[in-house]
């Protein structure tokens, strides 16, 4: 397992020399894709979805637990206060 840096998981050859590669959220769905530009077009290529969701729940885990001992796990004087007299 690597903990710093990059890891070679697939190799992918163009039909022509690539002349940009970029990274960019171009669907607005949160996760980058990867652009090719080469002198035959443009590439785009998609990461692995399942992989997204994964990491974005993990990340949503590690927040919440942040969040709970930031605060102390002391429960909300206001919660519920919004309930109706009756």
């Amino acid at each position: 397992a690597v903990e710093r840096g990059y890891v070679l998981v697939w190799k992918r050859r163009f039909p022509a020399p690539a002349y940009g590669i970029f990274s960019t959220d171009i669907n607005c769905d949160g996760a980058n894709e990867l652009v090719v530009v080469t002198l035959l077009g443009v590439h785009i290529l998609q990461p692995n979805l399942a992989h997204v969701r994964a990491k974005l729940l993990r990340q949503l885990v590690l927040a919440a637990h942040q969040s709970e001992s930031e605060s102390g796990s002391e429960p909300n004087p206001k919660a519920g206060s919004e309930r109706e007299a009756v």
